[in-house]
């Protein structure tokens, strides 16, 4: 009886490619990924985008789509819970008191994560064959737009309304708002968490171009002043307009005017 012996030559260790073993590979990825994201970020500030859903949607969909197509299909959405992660820890050290941002914008971030990682898994079943698979991301993307310009911003003028009774007459209510203004007491928590607060308020007097002072400190930005200016001023109603606003409030909010109207009930 005959043995055949294995002729083919083993290959030699010394001869076959190094592999970059996995948890490398991924750390190279994760950290190469978030560089050129923090690049991004700060030509995002530059230009003026960072409250758009170019920063919230764009940004984390730029993340997750790179380590999507980096990271094997089996591990990709471990890899992209760390490093979205990881990449939003690093960047409290920098924002300071800014980091309630990223605590709020977190859900945002795993959120168009998850999405674009479903989406990625279901092209790449047998329904879709990877036939599409190029442009699974499209939709994401063109979400990131909202807010860059007017043309693609959704409409962002609110008006907020308080009604009231009380026991008071209208020369009461008259003197109150002649005055300065007060300056409220604690706030919710979730708005002492690092936005700047009202120091100090000056400025009365109910005559058109009489001017109220708010001074904003603490918490994020520089401190800066809002500036109030009665525009209009009736028998039942008062106009002030904001005519200008150095705070860093005005990073979120564009201040338009305020009114107070009253009417007597004549019961007290």
């Amino acid at each position: 009886m005959k043995t055949k012996e294995n002729t083919t030559p083993e290959p030699d260790p010394e001869e076959q490619p190094e592999r970059l073993p996995t948890w490398r590979y991924h750390l190279a990825l994760g950290a190469a990924v978030l560089t050129v994201a923090a690049i991004l970020y700060h030509i995002l500030v530059r230009h003026s985008l960072e409250q758009t859903a170019m920063l919230f949607v764009g940004l984390p969909g730029f993340i997750a789509i790179c380590l999507i197509l980096g990271a094997k299909p089996k591990r990709s959405f471990g890899t992209i819970v760390l490093w979205m992660t990881v990449g939003l820890l690093l960047s409290g050290p920098v924002l300071a008191e800014g980091f309630i941002c990223i605590l709020m914008a977190t859900p945002i971030f795993l959120f168009i994560a998850a999405v674009l990682h479903l989406l990625n898994l279901w092209f790449r079943g047998p329904i879709g064959r990877n036939r599409y698979h190029a442009f699974v991301f499209l939709p994401i993307m063109l979400m990131s737009l909202e807010g860059v310009n007017d043309t693609l911003s959704f409409p962002r003028h609110e008006t907020i309304t308080v009604q009231q009774t009380l026991a008071t007459t209208p020369e009461v209510i008259v003197t109150n708002l002649a005055r300065a203004p007060e300056i409220p007491g604690p706030l919710p928590l979730f708005l002492q968490m690092g936005f700047p607060q009202v120091q100090e308020a000056t400025g009365h007097g109910l005559t058109v171009g009489d001017r109220r002072r708010l001074h904003f400190a603490g918490g994020e930005g520089q401190p800066g002043d809002l500036i109030l200016e009665v525009t209009e001023s009736a028998p039942q109603r008062i106009r002030f307009t904001a005519v200008q606003d150095t705070s860093h409030i005005a990073h979120w909010l564009d201040w338009r005017d305020a009114i107070f109207e009253w009417t007597d009930n004549h019961d007290g």
